[in-house]
């Protein structure tokens, strides 16, 4: 079933592997829910074997629209997408990622349900290597927005591949802010909350979530840094959230093993 009112945009560059971009890809096509329109947006070039399945794509699928960058950063590459998208609602996905076959539906329903809310994530099974591992964690994130905003200054409190947004908020908020290259969603959701955006979660998984090496990108210091900037934009109306807040940046300055056991073992 296909739905003029989904534009979903999926980002890959160099680093893509091609076989992560089919089943991401093959998640989207297949959706009970079709997307009116499918943007691949390539940031900066790729290799031949990368383009060749690009291609092939492009040419079975007349609803995948190609929008090539020079190289950049996430935070362009999803503004271009959603400039150039004409539809009430834009999706997020990343190239390793997978959607659940019946992602868009639940939350397009969802959407059109509440029409307070107008941006919607999930919940995620989180994985590295297999997606059926016994061992893979449901990451959980609230759906009431007391807790959303509560939960912004210490954790993130969406899932960034499962939201889609109202093409409207866009027009209130502004676009990502390309300075930040980490972090971008971020500082994106501390401006919804300036401006009482609804925001909430459904409570299930509804894609699973490729978070190989997340762990070393969250601890560089220009990562560490945009998170910083971007909690601070929002301030803590309480001392226990004060203290939330410095014990997030703080943690992200502890060595790796500790970070990597944390993650799994005390959320």
């Amino acid at each position: 079933m296909e739905n003029n009112d989904i534009t979903v945009g999926i980002p890959f560059y160099f680093k893509t592997s091609p076989g992560e971009f089919i089943l991401a890809v093959d998640s989207i096509l297949n959706q009970s829910l079709q997307p009116s329109k499918i943007h691949f947006i390539q940031d900066g070039a790729i290799d031949s074997k990368l383009e060749k399945i690009v291609d092939s794509y492009l040419s079975n699928h007349s609803h995948i629209i190609s929008i090539q960058l020079e190289k950049s950063n996430l935070a362009k590459a999803l503004n271009e997408s959603i400039k150039r998208s004409n539809t009430k609602y834009y999706a997020r996905m990343d190239s390793d990622d997978i959607s659940m076959l019946d992602r868009f539906k639940i939350q397009y329903e969802f959407l059109e349900k509440t029409p307070h809310i107008s941006i919607v994530g999930s919940w995620a099974i989180e994985f590295e290597d297999n997606i059926n591992n016994s061992n893979n964690f449901i990451k959980k994130v609230p759906d009431q927005y007391a807790e959303i905003v509560r939960f912004y200054h210490y954790r993130n409190p969406l899932i960034h591949p499962t939201v889609i947004f109202r093409r409207s908020v866009f027009d209130i908020v502004g676009y990502y802010n390309e300075r930040f290259s980490t972090d971008q969603d971020l500082d994106l959701w501390g401006r919804c909350i300036k401006y009482k955006i609804g925001i909430s979660n459904i409570q299930t998984p509804l894609l699973y979530h490729n978070i190989k090496g997340i762990h070393s990108r969250r601890t560089k210091f220009k990562s560490i840094y945009n998170q910083i900037s971007a909690r601070c934009s929002l301030s803590a109306d309480t001392l226990e959230l004060k203290l939330l807040k410095f014990a997030a940046i703080c943690f992200r300055f502890m060595p790796k093993s500790i970070i990597k056991y944390a993650y799994k073992k005390l959320r």
